[in-house]
């Protein structure tokens, strides 16, 4: 785990501000269960409280951990998710706004087996989450799109990214694997209710449960080639977790 430095905004605690300066500095253990609930709830917005109770507790038997350390382990990958989400708005020295990544330009055709990567803003606007799909050749893509919307195969040029700051990514490894992955993702991944929880999406469970779009990539080349895609560990991948996967992912195109 990387140690944090960053202020996150926590208005389900009724503050203002919670300024943590380091995980070293500051303790899980000076928080309540119910205030690092409510952390982790700022990062999965369409979360409930009871809901992240029932997640944690069928997912520690699963890891190995006790109730109050595996939620010790998802409110640190929160906390840090925030950190990034809060420092991606700044790119290439310039700064990033919801009306600058606004969703307005058809996303640009790419190689079966790549990843696209386009903005996607938290509720409260102070931070960027991300999106991503999984190219099945060049003019189809595999995504789950959002809240209300099952995962799918979709026409690319019906797809709205932002003019600046979306990115297409290739997996290194060979196009044999890249074009595994689309298929499974085609044919196991679509069709999936979505999934609210980012914090927990890499369960054992699965995608028999439901997808984000993260998990949705993630799983397409893990089950389909054992290729983690998700940077930092964890039972959370979010978006950028997967693009800015340097080790694995190399950025072949966009809209800058």
């Amino acid at each position: 785990m990387k140690k944090i430095s960053s202020t996150i905004i926590i208005g389900a605690l009724g503050l203002s501000l919670v300024t943590l300066p380091g995980l070293s500095e500051v303790s899980a253990s000076t928080l309540t269960n119910r205030e690092k609930l409510e952390v982790i709830q700022e990062m999965n917005p369409e979360s409930t409280i009871l809901g992240l109770q029932a997640e944690i507790e069928a997912t520690a038997p699963e890891i190995g951990l006790n109730y109050s350390d595996t939620l010790d382990k998802i409110y640190r990958e929160s906390v840090e998710e925030r950190e990034d989400s809060i420092s991606s708005v700044t790119e290439g020295g310039t700064t990033m706004t919801a009306a600058s990544s606004k969703r307005s330009e058809t996303l640009p055709a790419s190689g079966i087996g790549n990843i696209y990567y386009t903005p996607a803003w938290l509720a409260d606007g102070n931070g960027n989450v991300g999106h991503v799909g999984i190219y099945h050749y060049s003019d189809k893509v595999v995504e789950a799109p959002g809240i209300g919307k099952k995962s799918q195969l979709r026409n690319r040029s019906d797809i709205k990214v932002a003019k600046t700051y979306t990115r297409i990514g290739q997996v290194e490894t060979s196009l044999t694997n890249r074009r595994e992955a689309a298929n499974y993702a085609k044919t196991y991944l679509t069709g999936q209710d979505y999934r609210l929880m980012f914090a927990i999406n890499k369960r054992k469970g699965g995608y028999k449960n439901s997808l984000n779009c993260s998990s949705l990539v993630w799983y397409a080349y893990k089950n389909a080639t054992g290729i983690d895609l998700d940077k930092d560990g964890g039972l959370g991948v979010y978006p950028r977790d997967i693009i800015n996967n340097r080790e694995y992912v190399t950025f072949v195109g966009g809209l800058y």
